[in-house]
This record gives C-alpha cells, structure tokens and sequence, in this order.
C-alpha cells in the first residue's frame, strides 16, 4: 500500500512537471492533464478494488483484485491510446475497460459496505444498484464493441436513474433502519458487548428478572478486578 502511494504522488508530480513546463497549454500539456485526470479516476477505482481484496470472503477477495488490474489496465491502455493516436481507431479496448473499471470501482465500494447486520430493504436496495451497475456495463460494452447505436439512449437514461436513485436511499434507508428503538434486551445486550470488549467477563444473560422498579432484562458480569456487576433495562409501562 505504502509502495502504491509512493508511486501515485511520484507520477503526479511528474505530470505537473510536464504541464508547468511551457509557457502555454499546448498538445502535449493537454494531453499530460487528460492522462492526470485518468490517472485520480482508475486510482480511486484500483484503491476500491484493493480496499475490497483484503476482506476475508474469497469472493469478495477475487473481486477486488480483479477491480485492480482491470484499473491499472484501464489507464495503461487509455494512456498509450491517448499519446499515440488520440483520433485513431484503438480506443475499443481502452472504452472497454474503462466502463469495466468504473462499474467495478463502485461495486466494490458498495461490497465493501457490506454489514452482517444489515436489514432486508438494505440487501434488497445495494443488490438492486449491484444489478444496475451490471446491466449498464454490459450495455455500454455492446456500444463500444458494435461501433453504433443499438441501445435506445431511453434504456441508459431509465438504468442511470434507477442507478442514482439506489445510490442515494442506500445510505438514507440504512441510517433509518438503525435508528429505530431497540428491542427489550437489546440495551443491556449492547452494554455487556462493549463491557466484555474492555475486559470482563460475561455471568449471566440476558434473562428476563424482576428489580427494584419491575420487570426487565438483566446481564450480569464480572470486572476484571472480580467485582460483580449487573446491567438492567426496566419494561414499559
């Protein structure tokens, strides 16, 4: 990791270098900003990818090393397309993977978010935009490989609908989904996790006893100098 940021800041001081290095934005300065463009787009796809790559489901480690070389290819072959023949007919291959490393980088970011305690409508919205990002992908391909127009532009505007309309409520209907009031058990539970990450140690619970102000949910546990302490949530009413 440390070696990749050693090379991004490297390569973009060389090109600023470059563009600094008239006294006006000519072809090759144009050319040095385009490829530092494309240079921050597939770094941040390629960092989704590695950041993704080091979970521990294979699956997900496939899929993130995949997003990397897919954006480290990306900007190689966009680049030598760029400084060789900006107007010639081998941009097929650099489109390619460029949709490839865009759909990636931002699948990988939403795998990446994946919690195992997140509510149904959560799945169901992320494998909605999964799905999305996919069929856009697949569609922007058939464009570039056909040289044409064989997609109706309606299809890619109700898709990057869908696909903005996903990406926003994912965030808003979790937040929602984890703000609602906990469940009876559900606070003394919470407590004793946090208790038992610091040191104690877990007695009793959570059952159902009755204390001083009536029923509740009750988790006892030890300190870890042996003090024995008791966490309690009363019931309404």
């Amino acid at each position: 990791m440390r070696a990749l940021i050693v090379v991004l800041c490297g390569a973009a001081f060389l090109l600023i270098a470059v563009i600094l290095s008239g006294e006006r934005l000519d072809d090759t300065s144009g050319k040095a900003i385009a490829t530092a463009m494309a240079f921050a787009i597939f770094s941040l796809t390629g960092m989704a990818g590695i950041s993704l790559s080091s979970r521990p489901q294979p699956a997900a480690s496939i899929f993130g090393g995949a997003v990397t070389i897919i954006s480290v290819a990306a900007f190689l072959s966009g680049t030598f397309a760029f400084w060789t023949e900006p107007g010639g007919d081998g941009w097929e291959l650099p489109g390619i993977l460029f949709v490839l490393a865009l759909g990636g980088g931002h699948a990988a970011l939403l795998m990446k978010g994946i919690r195992e305690d997140d509510a149904d409508s959560v799945r169901v919205i992320r494998g909605g935009v999964l799905l999305t990002i996919a069929v856009i992908c697949l569609l922007a391909i058939s464009e570039i490989s056909s040289n044409g127009s064989d997609v109706d532009p309606r299809t890619f505007g109700v898709l990057a609908v869908l696909y903005l309309l996903g990406t926003v409520l994912l965030p808003l209907v979790r937040r929602s989904s984890t703000s609602s009031p906990p469940a009876a058990g559900s606070a003394p539970l919470s407590a004793s996790e946090l208790l038992r990450a610091n040191g104690h140690v877990l007695v009793e619970g959570p059952v159902s006893r009755g204390g001083a102000h009536g029923g509740g949910e009750n988790v006892c546990l030890r300190t870890p100098d042996g003090t024995l302490i008791e966490v309690i949530t009363y019931n309404e009413g």
